[in-house]
This record gives C-alpha cells, sequence and structure tokens, in this order.
C-alpha cells in the first residue's frame, strides 16, 4: 500500500484526536502507533515521496478543475494528488467526499 507523508502524518494526528474524543484509549493509540510503524518497516506501507515542485501545481489543477461544482477540502485535494502523482493503481479512503473526488480524477476507489 502506497502511502505518503501526508497519508502518515493525518494517521498519527487521527490517533491522537481519537484519544481526546475518548474514542480510543492511550495504550490503544499507543499501539495503533506501533502497528503502523511495523508496516512502515515491514514493507506493508510503502512511503513514496511527493516532490512538493510536483505536488502543489498538481493540487491546484485538481482545485480549479474539480471545484466548480463542488467545494473540496484542502487536505483531500493533497491526498488525491499524491495517489494522481504516484500513479497509484487505487485509492483506500471511508471518506465519501475523497471518494468522489478521487473518481473524478480517475482513480479506481476502495472500498
Amino acid at each position: 500500500v502506497l502511502v505518503s507523508r501526508l497519508s502518515i502524518f493525518e494517521c498519527e494526528n487521527a490517533f491522537r484526536a481519537a484519544v481526546l474524543d475518548r474514542r480510543m484509549s492511550a495504550d490503544e493509540m499507543r499501539a495503533s502507533l506501533l502497528r503502523l510503524n511495523r508496516g512502515l518497516k515491514e514493507g506493508f506501507l510503502l512511503r513514496r515521496e511527493v516532490p512538493p515542485h510536483q505536488w502543489f501545481p498538481l493540487a491546484h489543477r485538481i482545485s480549479s478543475h474539480e471545484s466548480g461544482r463542488k467545494t473540496w477540502r484542502a487536505l483531500d485535494i493533497l491526498h488525491v494528488a499524491a495517489a494522481v502523482h504516484l500513479k497509484a493503481g487505487g485509492f483506500l479512503t471511508f471518506d465519501k467526499d475523497q471518494s468522489k473526488l478521487a473518481k473524478a480524477e480517475g482513480l479506481q476507489v476502495e472500498p
């Protein structure tokens, strides 16, 4: 599974937010962070860098092309731009809006 630095950051941040919202205990958060790092070390998660000089122009293009019909959150645009840049074979998300944006950019979305 390809991940960007942004994906990892957002995942870590979501774990911390879940503790504050009491959807996850601090021990569960630590275990989840360890599993995330293990996934990176064992190669299940493959971190790929997207150079900012390519990432942001692509994000601007997606935003200007797709925003005529709907507004999109900036991080959703950046995630989709990373996937497009990396020529990802698919896009994993549970976010309905992010899913629509990824599909509009020609990505195969799961689940």
